[in-house]
């Protein structure tokens, strides 16, 4: 744990080159694997402030690997100026910030380090988005995170006076009278939906993927989604006690959400917000499931947080090199890629085909697992379920069809081809996607 920490530290206060950058990544994704293998206990607390188990550890891998990725995306002819060397350090402080916060047992740090991962995700998009509007961007992200997570900042105090502990782990469930424990679930679990988000909370989503860098959006869909799901999986537990009503409203309101973002997905002809809101389409099988309360719904919900990082972060990065040809990011305009770069339109249609959740990628295990807890919750859902099991194929499917088929246009689409550095950024997230299936058991905390 402090290895990484050193690591992060000498990569912010020192000016690394690109490789440099790859290089010191690459050695903490190994010293995390090195601790893996060696740590026999899977929970093991360090002085009350930092716990890890497999839950932070797999959360910790996939910080570490979309920033590498994000790194790669970047290239190397434009990251030797101290303008883009400024957003590499960006890049290590909010990684920084993750670790300590996915690493953490304690109440206090723990919100202390999901308020601060805003910070250089804003700094991001407010100095290198594209347009203007990134400004209003960045105030909806900042009014909608920090609103919400202030009545968590209340509900963690008193619970840590009550449990006579600032540890997450050996605080014991609160006991409320009926109405008061609606009041302490919202307050709670609002800051994790909004950050989730969850539909009505997540308006501020599309805008910050817009007007963000590719940088920014990949960290954004790839880890930042994951605190309020982290969150949710922490603190969930806590809840088992409080009545069964509440958690089934937020059930009911992330799985018909999750349906009616779905259909929004439908009718996006901008390729950044239809895969952004897409995410809150996954987002919502993750509230549902964890607000089982089960075995079943944790394990799920974090295999669905691993497979949606590498898939979504690769989709934004694909959709960059789309952008980085077209100067557009209209489906309509950026038709016929498959005639014009046939080496993109294999990595293109993997990637969907795992936001549909097909196999052999990790998100199809999931998502049936998903599936089976919500269902053993309450069968009355099967018909939400099933739209929502098929509309993430649906919109997969016409976000294919609309950018690859159709006659192109070739004073729209560049036909440059792909270089090695880009090949490589999606090979590298594809690959985590497919063969982590085969890893299953060591990301099951649960089980």
């Amino acid at each position: 744990m402090m290895l990484l920490i050193i690591f992060t530290l000498i990569s912010i206060l020192t000016f690394l080159s690109w490789t440099e950058m790859l290089i010191t990544l690459c050695l903490m994704m190994a010293s995390t694997i090195f601790m893996i293998n060696h740590n026999l206990e899977w929970a093991s607390t360090y002085a009350s402030y930092f716990v890890w188990d497999s839950m932070s550890i797999s959360l910790v891998i996939l910080s570490i690997w979309i920033t590498i990725l994000m790194v790669m995306a970047t290239p190397s002819r434009i990251s030797s100026s101290f303008h883009h060397k400024l957003l590499m350090k960006m890049m290590f402080v909010l990684l920084l910030f993750l670790i300590m916060f996915f690493s953490t047992s304690n109440f206090i740090m723990f919100y202390i380090f999901f308020e601060a991962s805003l910070i250089p995700t804003f700094l991001i998009i407010l100095g290198w988005g594209g347009q203007p509007e990134r400004v209003q961007a960045g105030i909806y992200m900042m009014l909608y995170t920090v609103m919400a997570s202030l009545p968590l900042l209340l509900c963690l105090l008193y619970w840590s006076e009550i449990s006579f502990s600032f540890n997450m782990l050996l605080s014991f469930p609160c006991l409320f009278p009926p109405i008061l424990s609606s009041v302490w679930i919202c307050g709670t679990l609002a800051a994790f939906c909004v950050k989730l988000p969850m539909y009505m909370a997540h308006l501020w989503l599309p805008k910050a993927h817009v007007e963000a860098p590719v940088a920014g959006s990949m960290i954004l869909a790839g880890v930042l989604l994951k605190l309020g799901g982290y969150g949710l999986l922490r603190l969930s537990p806590k809840l088992v006690f409080l009545a069964p009503f509440n958690c089934w409203v937020l059930l009911s309101w992330g799985v018909m959400g999750g349906v009616i973002i779905g259909f929004i997905c439908l009718s996006q002809a901008d390729i950044k917000v239809l895969i952004a809101l897409s995410s809150v389409t996954h987002m919502a099988l993750i509230l549902g499931a964890s607000m089982t309360l089960s075995t079943l719904g944790f394990n799920s919900s974090l295999i669905i947080m691993l497979g949606h990082g590498f898939c979504s972060s690769g989709l934004f990065a694909a959709a960059n090199m789309i952008y980085e040809r077209s100067g557009t990011r209209s489906l309509f305009l950026v038709a016929g890629i498959y005639t014009l770069l046939p080496s993109f339109i294999l990595w293109w249609f993997i990637l969907l085909a795992g936001n549909m959740a097909a196999p052999p990628s990790i998100s199809l295990m999931g998502e049936m697992y998903s599936l089976m807890a919500i269902f053993s919750w309450s069968s009355s859902t099967a018909v939400m379920l099933i739209m929502l099991n098929f509309l993430p194929a649906a919109y997969s499917l016409y976000l294919y069809a609309t950018s690859s088929l159709g006659a192109s246009s070739s004073s729209i689409l560049s036909s440059s081809p792909l270089n090695i550095r880009e090949h490589m950024t999606l090979f590298n997230h594809i690959t985590p996607l497919v063969m982590l299936i085969t890893f299953s058991p060591l990301i099951s905390p649960f089980l």
